[in-house]
């Protein structure tokens, strides 16, 4: 405790500035300096001879080994994995950070009722503003079965059930697809806000750096409880809040009436940064 009252200034300020990320086991991980998780975005259309019946999005978690395996490609000079593919999931669960290639398939209950014959390919595009995504060339998955499919995956190894080779990301979708025999699911993968490669942003997760290492066993693990009452709602609700303005704005900057420039929609004249953190707002088009 005389830890947290030599640190509290910093504590107060992280709380107050949003840096702070809950975890699984109800506590929270404070950051050293400027704090960001890397994470991206799964958008999905879901497309019923050949009408689009729904799009949806979820923000994915990198597990450890994705995280590993980018420090290790990025900052240790190891070797880099040229082509990752992506799958589908059944099971009616959410991505956690333990969740690794070799446990992928009997966890989430991987989803291989399509008729491509192996996990599709992930065709990036040219990192742009700190965004890398496949929008020109959308992975596409041709069903061939009732499913209720949850979510999707970024995997190194092509092969259906595999479970060699890593998990680079997870996400569970806004809501579930309810797909039937020659439905397509056109996801679409991004890494927004310049998150995707640490070593470049120089944003280092808490517990990849040593002396927040030290924070988080000398003061945030003894306050936990103390923390927890302070935090935990709020902290939920923030974290909903920034990832629902985020979308937004991906929606937006993909759209032809978006103005990149003024940063603005040409149909609603709205300045688009402060219209998405609007609960009630919504887009002339109907997008969100």
């Amino acid at each position: 405790m005389n830890d947290l009252m030599k640190h509290r200034g910093e504590i107060l300020r992280a709380l107050a500035n949003r840096k702070f990320e809950p975890t699984g086991d109800g506590g929270i991980l404070i950051g050293a300096g400027i704090n960001a998780i890397p994470m991206g975005v799964f958008d999905v259309e879901h497309r019923r001879e050949g009408d689009l019946l729904a799009r949806v999005a979820g923000s994915n978690v990198i597990p450890t080994e994705g995280l590993n395996h980018i420090l290790n490609a990025v900052v240790a000079g190891g070797a880099q994995v040229l082509t990752w593919y992506m799958a589908l999931f059944e099971g009616n669960v959410t991505p956690g950070s333990t969740m690794t290639a070799a446990n992928f398939t009997s966890t989430a209950t991987e989803c291989t009722a399509y008729d491509e014959t192996a996990r599709v390919s992930y065709q990036e595009g040219t990192p742009t503003a700190g965004v890398i995504d496949n929008a020109s060339n959308r992975a596409l998955f041709t069903m061939n079965a009732t499913k209720t499919v949850y979510g999707g995956a970024l995997l190194s190894n092509s092969g259906k059930s595999s479970t060699s080779g890593l998990l680079l990301a997870a996400a569970r979708f806004a809501s579930p697809r309810n797909v039937v025999a020659a439905d397509e699911l056109g996801p679409l993968h991004a890494d927004p806000d310049q998150r995707m490669i640490l070593a470049v942003s120089k944003r280092w997760h808490l517990w990849r750096h040593r002396g927040a290492r030290w924070i988080l066993a000398r003061v945030v693990v003894p306050a936990a409880t103390w923390l927890d009452s302070v935090v935990k709602a709020s902290a939920a609700h923030a974290n909903d809040q920034h990832d629902k303005v985020r979308l937004r704005l991906e929606i937006c900057r993909r759209c032809p009436a978006f103005d990149a420039t003024m940063r603005r929609c040409r149909d609603c004249g709205c300045f688009m940064p402060a219209k998405a953190q609007m609960p009630q707002a919504k887009c002339p088009q109907g997008r969100w």
